[in-house]
């Protein structure tokens, strides 16, 4: 059994770590509060802006704009989101483990290659080690800086589109459904995908000055806003997972303090008894002994 010395360094050892865990945890919550706040309003703009996408699907010359046409996907670039810092449960490995299944489901056609454009540290970590092709990786992304961050991503996989560096690109990020309740999500972002029909409102658009003009500008801005949606939504689920995570930790911690509690009561009763025993017994040993003497 250990001393009671060993019991309460423990003790203040365990007391330590709940004490920066639960400090994680408001720090989750309160972050978590701020996205939360920006989720409505992204979510509307990626709606809008994808209702005039929508659109496009009555103009035969959309169809065969070069953003819209499908190619024969012979390079694929998987935009990742993930995040930068760990202890957020399962997030990471699920969203490592959607990619690493479109992969291998492309991986049947003779050719094909994938790479990843990674945007947060440990998705980047765990497909790498996976073996996966890391194109390039962005770190350090924080709420205040999303739609900046949306924006240059967007220039550069418009870039990458265009110079047929890649034939296909996806985006995989996690979709806040409830407050336990998101998975990660893949969609293709480029060439541009309608989906399933949608009232849009926009039925009888006209383009000023033409349809190319109107491309060049609402193609940039919907992807923006696809990206930052799901950039919002991620941060969403990863302080969500977080919080739970540090939640769990800190009940944990909790109840480990309360059982080296309990074990160095036991402790201090076994010592006690202990001492009552032997003064118990050296009384007794020491009364025979004066009554042989008296004998």
């Amino acid at each position: 059994m250990p001393s009671s010395k060993a019991i309460q360094r423990r003790i203040s050892s365990v007391d330590n770590t709940r004490q920066i865990v639960s400090a994680m945890e408001m720090l989750s919550a309160t972050k978590l509060y701020r996205c939360r706040a920006s989720l409505a309003s992204s979510r509307y703009l990626h709606r809008e802006s994808s209702r005039m996408i929508h659109s496009l699907r009555r103009s035969p010359e959309a169809l065969s704009h070069p953003l819209i046409t499908p190619r024969m996907p012979k390079r694929t670039l998987q935009l990742v989101i993930s995040s930068d810092r760990g202890f957020c449960g399962s997030y990471n490995h699920k969203v490592a483990t959607r990619v690493l299944t479109a992969i291998a489901a492309e991986s049947y056609f003779e050719g094909h290659q994938d790479a990843v454009f990674a945007l947060g540290r440990q998705g980047e970590l765990l497909l790498r080690r996976a073996g996966v092709e890391i194109w390039q990786s962005v770190a350090g992304i924080e709420e205040a800086e999303m739609q900046n961050h949306a924006a240059s991503t967007t220039k550069t996989i418009l870039s990458l589109f265009n110079d047929g560096s890649f034939d296909r690109i996806n985006l995989v990020f996690t979709r806040y459904e409830a407050q336990l309740a998101h998975q990660p999500h893949l969609q293709t972002l480029l060439p541009l995908a309608f989906g399933e029909p949608i009232l849009t409102g926009y039925e009888s658009m006209t383009y000023d000055p033409d349809l190319e003009t109107f491309l060049q500008q609402i193609v940039p801005l919907h992807l923006t806003a696809t990206l930052y949606a799901a950039l919002v939504e991620a941060a969403v689920c990863e302080h969500t997972e977080r919080m739970t995570s540090m939640h769990a930790a800190t009940s944990s911690a909790e109840e480990i303090v309360e059982q080296l509690h309990r074990q160095a009561a036991n402790l201090h009763k076994a010592q006690a008894t202990q001492e009552i025993n032997e003064i118990s017994g050296a009384a007794k040993a020491l009364q025979r002994t004066k009554e042989t003497h008296m004998i």
